[in-house]
């Protein structure tokens, strides 16, 4: 739990409803995880988020475009100095992203 705020970690949800004010969210998985009655539902379940879709009835469609975001630990000896000398990464992290090789 974070600041009073629980997160339900591998889950994948099925379905999900909202009932007087609150959301029951159904589980692929009951037997792992049980429906749970909540007051906030956040969908960060990725491109094929079946939370969109149940809200949106929206389908993926490709942009076109790929990224890639991590971060970096810099080590205290210097040793990976050279990964934070672009001034865009700023001693934390790096985002990379393009067109797919397509022009």
């Amino acid at each position: 739990m974070f600041l009073g705020i629980e997160v339900i970690w591998d889950a994948q949800v099925k379905s999900f409803e909202e009932i007087d004010d609150k959301v029951h969210i159904h589980f692929v998985d009951s037997t792992k995880h049980q429906t749970e009655v909540v007051d906030l539902l956040i969908g960060a379940d990725g491109a094929h988020s079946p939370i969109r879709k149940q809200l949106t009835g929206d389908t993926v469609r490709s942009a076109g475009f790929n990224a890639i975001v991590g971060w970096i630990k810099k080590e205290g000896n210097g040793s990976n100095d050279d990964l934070f000398e672009h001034e865009l990464i700023n001693n934390s992290g790096v985002l990379v992203s393009g067109r797919n090789g397509k022009k």
